[in-house]
């Protein structure tokens, strides 16, 4: 659509969503009486996800992915059955009656057993349906790619240069394995999760020049390099919220809402190589690895689609100051699932890792900053 690069990121996301926001309405709120969700809804919602996701800039991402999120829900909540009230028909006038004694009214007769129990399944569910413990997997590979700036020890600060990760071709995108453990018991959520990604014998030709730890580097110069960056992590999350809104024919909840305040640490480790094969350093290698530690703080929203499709997303926020090493990280996670069975499911979604990692100084100084990002697919196992 002509004008469409100077749209806004959020306008562009809104945009997205008001057609997904649309046709869900139109999925959903059919039909007096309740709401089913089709088969097609929860591939409609993933696909239109992806579709935004597709793009090199993750704030652009990010802002489509919560205007799909966002609008979604409205098409879901905006149910055109409702409202409607079924005409009726008109009476014919009757001849008046002579007005008789007054009698007391009847008390209504007690409920019934069977009365009850159809009340209590027609109403919405809440927390305490809940199995009281889930034990739940979700294994997944993660196509992501690296940016950022580079340091290494070796040289006196003052004649070190940062060096970006593209010059020695570390930016190439690469599959990790990443996965998470959750353990839920009552309102408390505890997890562990963490990914490996790697990306080795990278040989190219420098366009930049500078110190690089003992190397001394021209442009053109031939290297050859490897990263390897992993990290893992543990949480713990209160659920604060967890309603459900609307019901459907069978008495289950239309949507279940739910948000998690949640703290934990994470440990990065990062180790990089560089090799020179010509130029004035020829045959010298330089590297530089560390480990850092760090709390984390954030929080995780989730809405629940009819028990089958499941919409997530969570952000954290790290910081670490630790003598000599200092850390600092943002992450963010949106991701959805769609359970075409109830205890097995398919998952996608979208991860950006924002890292500024330090240690050392002068000689001996290693930084790392920049970002690991990327889509990801997985399954889900329940238990």
């Amino acid at each position: 659509m002509p004008g469409a690069s100077s749209m806004s990121p959020v306008l562009a996301g809104v945009d997205v969503g008001v057609d997904v926001g649309v046709d869900v309405g139109e999925e959903v709120g059919v039909g007096a009486g309740g709401c089913e969700l089709e088969g097609s809804l929860p591939v409609a919602l993933v696909f239109a996800m992806l579709g935004s996701m597709f793009t090199r800039s993750p704030r652009l991402a990010i802002a489509r992915s919560c205007g799909i999120i966002a609008l979604g829900m409205c098409g879901l909540l905006g149910n055109p059955a409702s409202g409607q009230q079924t005409p009726t028909s008109p009476t014919s006038p009757t001849t008046p009656t002579t007005p008789t004694t007054p009698t007391t009214p009847a008390s209504p007769p007690p409920p019934t057993s069977a009365s009850a129990a159809a009340t209590d399944s027609a109403a919405p569910r809440s927390f305490a349906d809940h199995p009281s413990w889930t034990l739940r997997f979700e294994p997944a590979a993660w196509y992501a790619s690296a940016e950022g700036n580079l340091r290494l020890p070796g040289a006196p600060s003052s004649t070190q240069t940062e060096f970006e990760l593209k010059s020695f071709d570390l930016d190439e995108p690469a599959w990790a394995p990443m996965g998470f453990v959750h353990v839920q018991i009552e309102r408390w959520r505890i997890s562990a999760g963490g990914f490996a990604f790697s990306s080795d014998d990278n040989t190219t030709n420098v366009d930049e020049s500078g110190t690089l730890g003992t190397l001394s580097l021209s442009a053109g110069d031939q290297v050859r390099s490897g990263l390897d960056f992993w990290s893992v992590e543990i949480e713990a999350a209160y659920r604060l919220l967890h309603e459900p809104l609307g019901t459907m024919e069978n008495g289950k909840p239309r949507i279940v809402f739910g948000l998690e305040p949640l703290v934990g640490v994470r440990m990065y480790s990062a180790d990089v190589d560089v090799e020179a094969l010509s130029g004035a350093s020829a045959g010298m290698r330089t590297g530089g690895d560390d480990t850092f530690f760090e709390p984390i703080f954030g929080v995780k929203f989730e809405a629940e689609f009819a028990e089958q499709f499941t919409i997530d997303v969570q952000t954290d926020f790290g910081i670490g100051p630790w003598g000599e090493t200092e850390s600092a990280s943002w992450d963010i996670i949106v991701g959805g699932t769609w359970r075409p069975i109830p205890n097995v499911g398919v998952r996608i979604g979208y991860r950006n890792l924002w890292f500024d990692l330090e240690s050392g100084s002068d000689s001996e100084q290693f930084r790392l900053d920049g970002s690991v990002a990327g889509l990801f697919a997985g399954i889900e196992l329940r238990f």
